[in-house]
């Protein structure tokens, strides 16, 4: 659902995977992984907050060192509440702190890379 979103705005941008591949030191086979996946809890966690007036493409063009921890100061100004991620995603507390506080990954720098060249989060995840 979402990776194949990705996808089609990524294409529709003429972004080829061969570039961002080489741009994020990884193989092209993990691009087609984050794009051909089953929604995983970050996917969740990126819905749930496009949903609530969270503007991913700020979050990710913010220059944050971590986008997960500027990703969570954004949830609390909001006033969102961990237990309505929690119910709402279907995950507990400690995955949730996790998401929040984990260092940067692959998929994040791969949507960092994304925004940077052009590509709507907010139309991805919303």
């Amino acid at each position: 659902m979402f990776g194949k979103r990705l996808k089609e705005l990524r294409q529709q941008k003429q972004i080829n995977t061969t570039d961002i591949a080489k741009e994020l030191g990884i193989h092209q086979t993990s691009l087609s992984y984050f794009e051909n996946r089953e929604p995983e809890s970050i996917d969740l966690y990126l819905h749930f907050l496009a949903q609530r007036g969270i503007d991913l493409n700020e979050a990710f063009l913010s220059g944050a060192e971590n986008i997960a921890k500027y990703l969570k100061k954004k949830r609390q100004e909001s006033k969102i509440k961990w237990q309505e991620i929690t119910q709402s995603i279907g995950i507990n507390q400690s995955s949730l702190s996790y998401l929040e506080n984990r260092e940067d990954t692959f998929f994040i720098n791969y949507l960092k890379l994304l925004v940077q060249k052009g590509v709507n989060l907010n139309d991805v995840f919303a």
